[in-house]
């Protein structure tokens, strides 16, 4: 046995407490999904950058010359402008209103459309489910 002058006071504050574990998976998955501002990507571009600088430094000393590619900026558009001038030299077509439905005399008839049979609330049958339950309660006398 332990001494209690050796026992930490707090050692067993929380014990009754069930363990819960972080989603980190989750929490990660939740930042992914969110949309990043300009400010943010420029920051990641230059913090990528500088670490693919050092790993070029790197393989330079170790005799491998290397060169990567180069990261886009957040204000390159390379492709994307051509995309974006095509988009606005195409002017948009007018979309053309439905047909309106106009019934014909032959269809148009003064009688109504047949109603739907309702069933009463009353006529449902029983559930069979009750007569178990009171066996199961009950144990085999013998």
């Amino acid at each position: 046995m332990v001494p209690k002058s050796q026992i930490h006071e707090k050692l067993w504050i929380g014990a009754n407490k069930r363990f819960k574990k972080v989603p980190w998976n989750k929490m990660a998955g939740n930042k992914l999904k969110k949309p990043l501002s300009e400010s943010a990507w420029t920051e990641k571009i230059s913090k990528e950058e500088t670490k693919r600088n050092e790993r070029a430094k790197k393989l330079l000393e170790l005799g491998y010359e290397f060169e990567g590619p180069k990261l886009k900026n957040v204000h390159d558009t390379d492709g994307s402008t051509a995309v974006l001038e095509a988009a606005e030299d195409s002017t948009p077509k007018a979309i053309e209103g439905a047909p309106e439905a106009t019934p014909k005399p032959d269809e148009a008839s003064s009688e109504p459309a047949p109603a739907t049979k309702k069933v009463p609330k009353g006529d449902k049958k029983p559930a069979a489910k009750a007569g178990k339950k009171a066996k199961k309660g009950k144990k085999a006398a013998s």
